[in-house]
């Protein structure tokens, strides 16, 4: 299952990379886009309890309507 916020923390760290590179701070880009690799990898490998374990999560806060919202 993905996982929508570690994808769109994953861009947020792309961008962030892409504009140290073009400020030629090669190390911080470098350190940026190994980040949203890392991130790219866990929100792919969420497993099935995680995602029931959110969405209990979710129910019990109350806040399940906006996250079925957003994964439409």
């Amino acid at each position: 299952m993905k996982d929508p916020g570690l994808n769109a923390e994953a861009d947020r760290s792309e961008r962030r990379a892409v504009a140290a590179q073009k400020d030629g701070m090669r190390e911080v880009a470098q350190l940026q886009d190994a980040r949203a690799d890392r991130l790219r990898a866990q929100a792919g490998n969420q497993s099935l309890g995680d995602v029931i374990a959110s969405t209990l999560v979710n129910l019990f806060l109350g806040g399940s309507t906006k996250s079925l919202e957003r994964n439409r």
